[in-house]
């Protein structure tokens, strides 16, 4: 479904409710003609998002301390999601 970013703005409830409806259906925002944006139902569940957060014995990560700066912190979550050496 393509709909007009005025249109999306106007009726976002209507269009919330058929993308929660309609599973794997996405809906293609434009603007003036070119697309912009794309709207849809998450494709993964709450359960499989906070996997990330346990160790394989179910129990919760440690967190990440204060003394490391943001981009240790980027390379370290690259590198155990994607199993890659920044």
């Amino acid at each position: 479904m393509v709909v007009t970013a005025t249109e999306f703005k106007s009726n976002l409830g209507k269009y919330f409710d058929y993308v929660m409806s309609s599973p794997g259906e996405a809906i293609t925002i434009t603007r003036n003609g070119k697309k912009v944006a794309e709207f849809s139902a998450p494709r993964i569940t709450a359960v499989e998002k906070l996997t990330g957060f346990l160790n394989e014995d179910g129990k919760a990560k440690k967190r990440k301390t204060a003394e490391k700066d943001y981009d240790d912190l980027k390379r370290e979550a690259l590198k155990e999601k994607y199993e890659i050496d920044i």
